[in-house]
């Protein structure tokens, strides 16, 4: 994940009034739409071993994971990202369920801070200012005196996945190309 929600709470006190598994849905969302975006997996390939999973445990160890880093398997049924509960024995437990699989390609997922600070902006706007969105465009006229007020109405060729595209900007660094 991005950032836990625990972490979130202490960096800023804008999310404090929200649930913390409404939080975490909201990042894990975010975290998706960045991938996407950049086409990036942001996967530390130095920190990656294969293992076999049985009973919601993974059979591996590496010595660079710690509790809450996240992981990416795959090459296997268990395809996705899982967040590190806990590491005993040579054997690693989940906060998501994994199904059992002879063979999990695991590999490091490691986001640079700005991503993390992009992230949270993002959730900012999507929780506190999503809905200050206004018509595209107004005119009054009385006697000889015009206004005209401009709001940017959201649509597909200005959002991504909903949010503004001005606020991806963050991620210009990491973009990767598609083939």
């Amino acid at each position: 994940m991005l950032i836990s929600v625990k972490k979130l709470k202490e960096y800023d006190d804008r999310f404090d009034s929200f649930k913390d598994n409404k939080l975490e849905q909201k990042l894990k969302s975010i975290e998706s739409t960045i991938r996407k975006y950049t086409n990036n997996n942001f996967q530390n390939r130095k920190i990656r071993f294969t293992a076999s999973s049985t009973n919601q445990e993974l059979n591996g160890y590496s010595p660079y994971l710690k509790v809450g880093d996240t992981i990416e398997i795959s090459n296997s049924i268990n395809n996705g990202l899982y967040t590190i509960k806990s590491l005993e024995d040579e054997k690693i437990t989940f906060n998501e369920d994994i199904y059992d699989s002879e063979y999990n390609l695991c590999t490091k997922i490691e986001y640079p801070l700005d991503i993390v600070d992009g992230a949270i902006e993002l959730l900012d706007w999507k929780l506190n200012k999503s809905g200050k969105v206004g018509i595209s465009s107004e005119s009054e006229t009385i006697s000889r005196h015009s206004t005209t007020t401009n709001y940017r109405n959201l649509n597909k060729d200005n959002t991504i996945d909903g949010y503004p595209i001005e606020l991806f900007g963050f991620c210009n660094l990491y973009i990767k190309a598609r083939f």
